[in-house]
């Protein structure tokens, strides 16, 4: 999920984005935390002026919210 600009409206998430807009975002983007199919939580990226995140920013994020995951499967089976 990812929303370039906080300030388009109308939102899909107008209580979301509106304490994002306070705390000073712009944009946001949700990156999955996944074990194959089921989704585990999210890595979220935030930035403070409107613009897409760049592909390259996300490629790293996925790789970051994959090695996450791994990491609370591990935790919960200990």
């Amino acid at each position: 999920m990812a929303c370039a600009d906080l300030t388009a409206t109308p939102q899909q998430w107008p209580r979301f984005a509106a304490a994002a807009r306070e705390q000073g975002f712009a944009a946001v983007q949700a990156v999955p935390m996944k074990l194959r199919e089921q989704i585990l939580g999210a890595l979220n990226l935030f930035r403070c002026t409107p613009d897409a995140i760049p592909a390259e920013a996300t490629a790293v994020a996925q790789s970051f919210a994959n090695v996450a995951t791994i990491s609370l499967l591990q935790l919960r089976a200990l």
